[in-house]
């Protein structure tokens, strides 16, 4: 029985840690990047697209990323302690729509 008590002890204290570290781990680090490959089959083309996040600013009382599309500045990121991420765009996007 002490055995079972033991196991059923160090379970949940793994557990625990488990879930604490989910939790604390940020989605984005200081120098994350990657790629985004779209492809448009009606035209036959590829884009690809280039992401990552450098340096910092600060936007009304808060610490946000700068993230750059293609060496481009595209938007900031922000990440909350409960890994809810932000984002701030500081130019108007306007998508023309075409009649059909």
């Amino acid at each position: 029985m002490k055995k079972n008590k033991l196991s059923i002890i160090i379970a949940l204290l793994l557990f625990s840690t488990i879930a604490q570290a989910q939790i604390t781990e940020p989605i984005f680090s200081k120098k994350s990047s990657w790629t985004v490959i779209t492809a448009n089959s009606i035209y036959g083309t590829l884009k690809v697209t280039t992401y990552k996040i450098d340096g910092d600013t600060l936007i009304g009382d808060q610490n946000y990323s700068k993230l750059y599309a293609d060496n481009n500045y595209y938007c900031a990121l922000r990440e909350t302690e409960d890994n809810r991420v932000y984002t701030y765009f500081s130019k108007i996007l306007y998508i023309q729509l075409e009649n059909t």
